[in-house]
């Protein structure tokens, strides 16, 4: 645990962002015990695999486990229940990049900029709001 007791590297579980690594880290992590109230995945791919798993164990979405995605793909509001996930832009994202590399190109800039782009939480039903 860190200092402030929120985050155990236990629960972190990596893969690859698919529907079969979502599925498989969520069995290991359901397997633990002590089972978190939300988990945060890192693609909606990945999350449709991980309710499965969940449904599988006899869990309940959001009674029993909050999930949260990322990217908002078009699948992500009609599973059951609908996926809150965080909204990429990408075309916003495409652009901002195009963009960036005509004006280094233009601009003969050898240095780097940090771009920070919007996201937007588009809350589902798969999060218990307390």
């Amino acid at each position: 645990m860190n200092e402030i007791d929120n985050l155990n590297d236990d629960w972190i579980f990596k893969g690859d962002f698919t529907p079969e690594d979502g599925y498989n880290l969520m069995r290991k992590a359901l397997k633990l015990g002590n089972i978190p109230s939300a988990f945060f995945i890192a693609s909606d791919p990945m999350a449709i695999g991980a309710y499965k798993a969940i449904q599988e164990n006899g869990y309940k979405i959001p009674d029993d486990i909050s999930i949260v995605g990322f990217d908002d793909i078009a699948t992500a509001q009609y599973l059951s229940p609908s996926l809150t996930t965080v909204k990429v832009f990408t075309d916003f994202m495409g652009e901002t990049a195009l963009n960036t590399l005509l004006e280094r190109i233009k601009e003969e800039r050898s240095l780097s900029k940090k771009i920070v782009l919007p996201v937007k939480l588009i809350i589902r039903d798969s999060c218990k709001l307390k």
